[in-house]
């Protein structure tokens, strides 16, 4: 055995260089420009998957009064596999704020404000006129 064959046969189990940023994990960084188009991102998602998002924030209301802490909130949408950056989550926190208590957001404003996709809250109470 030469000292060449064990040079190649040394080179052989060394570990490759990896590319810079090869292996680099992306983070969603989305800005929004307003409320009114991060809502209509939503709604889309939660059209498109048929997601009911009031199904995974009403667990967290046990008094059924209609907000929960902002963590329960980020924790609901995750649930819901509803991808949001830091700004937009608190965009979402900031818009829809549980009037008497402090770090809680009001859901259900929220969830009303999303389910109108699907169907417009309160119809029964107030239709639209008919053409006749």
């Amino acid at each position: 055995m030469c000292i060449r064959d064990s040079k190649s046969h040394a080179e052989a189990f060394k570990v490759p260089h990896r590319q810079e940023n090869q292996f680099e994990a992306s983070i969603y960084n989305d800005k929004p420009n307003d409320l009114e188009s991060l809502l209509n991102k939503i709604r889309r998602k939660v059209k498109e998957q048929r997601i009911r998002v009031s199904e995974f924030l009403r667990d967290f209301d046990k008094l059924r009064c209609g907000g929960i802490t902002v963590p329960q909130f980020r924790l609901g949408l995750n649930m819901a596999k509803i991808p949001l950056s830091n700004d937009e989550f608190k965009m979402l926190v900031t818009s829809f704020p549980f009037e008497s208590r402090e770090n809680f957001v009001s859901w259900r404003v929220f969830c009303e404000a999303i389910d109108e996709v699907f169907t417009t809250c309160l119809l029964y109470t107030s239709p639209s006129p008919r053409d006749s």
